[in-house]
């Protein structure tokens, strides 16, 4: 595995759980994190889309601190110069890889993860 570099230097924020009352929920389907709250969202707003196919189960709402005990971890890799997949080991939700492609005029983040783990946060 290879090292992220910000070309840029851009400032990075933590999607970690905060150690106030309030966490960040995300969906276990669709690992789409929300805004800052005490308690879960009433829906997930993917969930509602009736052109996706949910699964048997009944929904659950997970925390980053959740997926960090769970023992998922950030795998990425470069194909080609510029441009990194990343996704989460093993596997959890709908597992939809996350594409950077960095350019000298700038980033773009194509389906930004839900959660990753400080290895690739740095």
């Amino acid at each position: 595995m290879s090292t992220l570099q910000d070309p840029h230097g851009a400032q990075r924020t933590p999607f970690l759980a905060s150690q106030d009352s309030q966490t960040r929920w995300i969906c276990k389907t669709f690992m789409v994190q929300y805004p800052k709250s005490v308690l879960p969202p009433a829906v997930c707003t993917f969930c509602q889309d009736d052109r996706e196919l949910m699964p048997a189960a009944d929904h659950e709402w997970i925390t980053p601190a959740q997926v960090n005990n769970m023992g998922y971890r950030s795998a990425w890799e470069s194909p080609e110069v510029g441009v990194w997949r990343m996704w989460l080991e093993p596997q959890i939700g709908i597992d939809q890889p996350s594409v950077l492609i960095c350019t000298p005029e700038g980033n773009v983040l194509w389906d930004p993860p839900g959660w990753f783990d400080r290895e690739l946060e740095e």
